[in-house]
């Protein structure tokens, strides 16, 4: 079958909006760095928007750092995809001509480096997880232990982690008096801007004091909250839209129609004019990214790990169990809800509806696999400021510990039906296939590095996990959570 590319773009149907502007005519003013489905379905997106409409030299390179993969795919169609919205009985495709080219950073360190310290380059924008950053569990400080972390503390040449070549080229800017750099996360991450210039000035404090000290002078890292379901793209999905378009599209990426990217306005020079296309630039970027992440991704995460234990497939499947609804309704209205300071007037009602209409959408599958990864990293950013907040103002904790002991149980590697599954969590190794009975009591030593002395301080908390982890043992994790209803 015929492969789109600039030579086969006319082809496509009248249905798929095409890219207003000469691709040609603007150079690259971007790197992004962990170029993955969500990066093409949303930043892309807003830069493709910016393009079309406002022209500029902001095209993007976009850069692999763990594989080939997304560089196989995107250089035979000349860097064109289609990103396909997917609605309950909609669906809207169109061509996105923003990526200018994709480097893998296993095979081409130096063209990485080259490109973050070329002189049109201004922004580097980042979705490396949160486990990209090398941080240890209390999340302010780079985790020494790790290999690819102590490497590039070292300068070893080539670069392993995102700071590593972060560090080789701003080291390679300063010397050639250019500019510093408008650096901006877009990860679930607490804080995500403040976390990267902790992460990279520590790693740069180590090795060149100096290149710290132009770093902290002349370099912006404004915090941001980014909002899109995005899963990874299935097999029949990529063969149906092939037979919809009439030609094969390896880098397609499917996402819900519901966009948001909210950005800290503090920038070291010129950025592209995404507030004209969507985008909103604000002075306090918490209260938006604190909504986020207590209300949509804790609740995620919690449908994840239990759905992965019940051997439930996919979100909406977990979504639309009614106890699971409830269960996810009760935690945001009344643990997460409270916790939350967003402007007087914000429609929170409206919002929470809405993550549970978007959470059920069955036209865009998310399978809880998918979401369960890196479960220990997601859990003290989403999950335990909303139980600590309520243990401090004598809330309610009962949905937090629920989640709790669900992530527990996840971390056991082996679902209700005996099957076994991966954990890629390497601070839950201890926990998985230990054949004993988990009880947050039992295990507090091991849950230090993630809880602190949390169950200690509040032993209302360790038995209310205590008394789900039973219930689940005793009626099953799904029917355990009836008791939330009783």
């Amino acid at each position: 079958m015929t492969q789109l590319n600039e030579g086969t773009r006319h082809h496509l149907p009248e249905s798929v909006a095409q890219p207003g502007y000469d691709r040609a005519a603007w150079a690259p003013g971007i790197v992004h760095l962990g170029i993955g489905a969500f990066h093409r379905a949303h930043q892309a997106v807003y830069t493709d928007d910016v393009l079309g409409r406002y022209g500029g030299d902001w095209r993007i390179i976009g850069v692999s750092l763990r594989g080939t993969a997304v560089r196989d795919a995107l250089e035979p169609q000349d860097d064109l995809y289609t990103v396909n919205l997917c609605g309950d009985t909609t669906a809207q495709r169109r061509l996105i001509g923003a990526v200018a080219k994709v480097l893998a950073a296993r095979d081409q360190p130096q063209a990485v480096i080259d490109a973050l310290a070329d002189p049109s380059v201004r922004v580097v924008t980042l979705t490396i997880t949160e486990k990209g950053y090398g941080l240890d569990p209390s999340g302010e400080r780079l985790d020494r232990t790790r290999t690819d972390v102590g490497a590039d503390l070292g300068g070893q040449w080539p670069p392993v982690t995102a700071l590593g070549f972060l560090a080789h080229a701003l080291e390679r800017r300063r010397g050639s008096d250019l500019p510093g750099l408008t650096l901006i996360s877009c990860d679930n991450l607490s804080g995500n801007g403040r976390k990267l210039k902790h992460a990279l000035l520590e790693l740069c404090q180590t090795r060149n004091p100096r290149l710290a000290d132009w770093i902290q002078s002349t370099c912006a890292f404004p915090c941001t909250m980014v909002d899109r379901i995005v899963p990874a793209a299935r097999t029949e999905q990529l063969e149906q839209l092939a037979r919809t378009l009439g030609m094969t599209d390896a880098a397609a990426v499917f996402a819900e129609p519901f966009r948001q990217w909210v950005i800290e306005h503090h920038f070291a020079g010129p950025v592209p004019p995404w507030d004209k296309v969507g985008a909103e630039f604000v002075n306090d970027v918490r209260p938006f990214e604190e909504m986020k992440l207590r209300l949509l991704n804790a609740s995620h995460s919690m449908l994840a790990w239990i759905g992965v234990v019940a051997g439930i497939d996919t979100i909406a499947d977990a979504v639309t169990v009614d106890s699971l609804w409830r269960m996810v309704t009760r935690y945001m209205h009344t643990e997460a809800r409270p916790t939350l300071q967003l402007p007087p007037g914000y429609p929170y009602e409206r919002y929470m509806e809405q993550l549970l209409m978007r959470f059920a959408n069955r036209a865009l599958p998310h399978r809880t696999a998918q979401i369960a990864v890196d479960s220990s990293q997601k859990l003290t950013q989403r999950l335990l400021p909303v139980l600590r907040w309520n243990l401090e103002h004598n809330g309610c904790i009962e949905c937090a510990c629920l989640g709790i002991a669900a992530w527990l149980r996840y971390s056991q590697g082996i679902d209700e039906h005996g099957k076994a599954y991966a954990v890629d969590d390497p601070s839950t190794a201890a926990l998985a296939g230990s054949g004993q009975p988990l009880r947050a009591t039992a295990w507090s030593t091991a849950l230090r590095p993630l809880f602190g002395d949390l169950f200690e301080r509040h032993p209302r908390a360790a038995t209310a996990v205590d008394a789900w982890l039973a219930a689940f043992e005793r009626d099953g994790i799904v029917a355990a959570t009836e008791r939330l209803h009783g």
